[in-house]
């Protein structure tokens, strides 16, 4: 049984800012599997996670392995555990989804805070906080922007480190490491992609290789005009690059 004494963290910001569409630590409650709105203490580790309930109860909670790496993460982040790890200010992750011939992304919408962004195609990820893992970066992102956490659950079941590329930010000033990942939907992933309103920032995007060909050709005659933070770069890449059931067998060099 685990100790009542151990050291929980308590998600306390329920305060959305300005603009939006919910509070900063709403995703918890989506990993967690709680109700919104509910102050909640979890404790995490490697092999286990526990919540306090509202009666100061300690219960366990049978979540997946990529649940637990990412609120570990989030919990030593926090907590100011997190080792130096190199990370730079404007370091960012992003992931490459796929589902046969068809890529799925957002659409930046009018709430997003930088109006250079806004009707801008981009991979689903975002910035990396300090000292952040790329590899745990990525999967808060996810569970950050998508609806359905067990969508998230699969996503990272099949997805590939593919490396890091450093790219012109475009809609910002100077350029910013970008840590690229891969991964597969499923049939029925990809089909609720769209008709489900999977993204909880953006609208959902499905694009066939041809239809990113043309929006990757009209990002190169007017940079910016097309994709977020040169992810038509990304893209690009993405289009050529070869896949086997459970990694990648080719990516090639970036110049």
């Amino acid at each position: 049984m685990t100790s009542p004494k151990m050291d929980l963290f308590f998600v306390r910001n329920r305060s959305p800012k300005a603009g939006e569409r919910e509070s900063p630590d709403q995703w918890l409650d989506r990993v967690l599997e709680i109700q919104p709105g509910e102050e909640r203490g979890f404790f995490v580790n490697s092999k286990e996670v526990v919540i306090q309930d509202n009666w100061g109860r300690i219960i366990s909670k049978n979540l997946s392995s990529t649940r637990r790496d990412v609120l570990l993460g989030e919990y030593q982040r926090r907590s100011g555990m997190l080792a130096p790890n190199g990370w730079e200010k404007d370091d960012g992750a992003i992931v490459i989804l796929r589902n046969g011939s068809h890529f799925f992304l957002s659409y930046k919408d009018a709430l997003h805070p930088n109006e250079r962004c806004r009707g801008r195609l981009c991979f689903v990820g975002g910035a990396l906080e300090e000292n952040e893992p790329p590899q745990i970066g990525i999967l808060r992102e996810l569970y950050e922007e998508i609806r359905e956490p067990k969508t998230v659950d699969l996503i990272a079941s099949h997805m590939v480190n593919l490396g890091t590329l450093k790219l012109p930010s475009i809609q910002w000033d100077g350029s910013y490491r970008c840590h690229v990942f891969l991964s597969t939907l499923d049939d029925v992933a990809a089909r609720d992609w769209v008709h489900q309103r999977t993204l909880l920032e953006g609208f959902p995007i499905k694009l066939s290789c041809e239809e990113m060909k043309k929006f990757i050709q009209q990002e190169e005659l007017s940079s910016g005009s097309k994709f977020v933070a040169s992810h038509h770069r990304v893209a690009r890449l993405a289009l050529n690059f070869e896949t086997i059931e459970h990694g990648v067998s080719r990516w090639p060099n970036f110049d």
